[in-house]
């Protein structure tokens, strides 16, 4: 697993030759090669992000908080669904949350069905809400018993 990946962009960034911006072909054969010069390849990274990401849903286990455990498992899912050499991500192929408007008005801005779109955004508020809570007065108890 990859434990820098500012300075693997950075190394990638400049292995692409400077005609990969030209078209979108021509961005997939220069990422090609710039991960070929670096030892690597398109399907060894898109494997590798998903073990990586299957490995960390796994640490993280089951939550005592619902939302997040949909959260996570629709993350994963959706990090499967794209493809990393498409220029464009289709939102309404994802499973998102709804999301408040300015008036606290929930909507689903991009019509994506799944388990998140039939969440209530004030019910994963008020659940990861009662999260951070739990985790602030942690912090505080640790803070003061010094």
């Amino acid at each position: 697993m990859h434990r820098e990946r500012g300075a693997l962009f950075y190394l990638l960034s400049r292995a692409v030759p400077q005609d990969a911006i030209d078209s979108h072909d021509s961005m997939t054969r220069g990422v090609t090669a710039a991960l070929a010069a670096l030892g690597t390849s398109i399907e060894e990274v898109s494997a590798t992000y998903v073990v990586e990401a299957e490995a960390i849903r796994a640490r993280i286990g089951r939550s005592r908080f619902r939302s997040l455990d949909l959260i996570a498992d629709a993350g994963l899912s959706n990090l499967r669904k794209i493809d990393l050499l498409k220029s464009v991500v289709t939102l309404g192929d994802l499973d998102l949350p709804k999301a408040w408007l300015g008036d606290m008005t929930e909507t689903n801005p991009f019509n994506s069905g799944g388990t998140l779109a039939a969440l209530s955004v004030d019910n994963i508020h008020d659940e990861l809400y009662a999260g951070e809570r739990w985790v602030k007065r942690f912090s505080e108890a640790c803070f003061w018993s010094f």
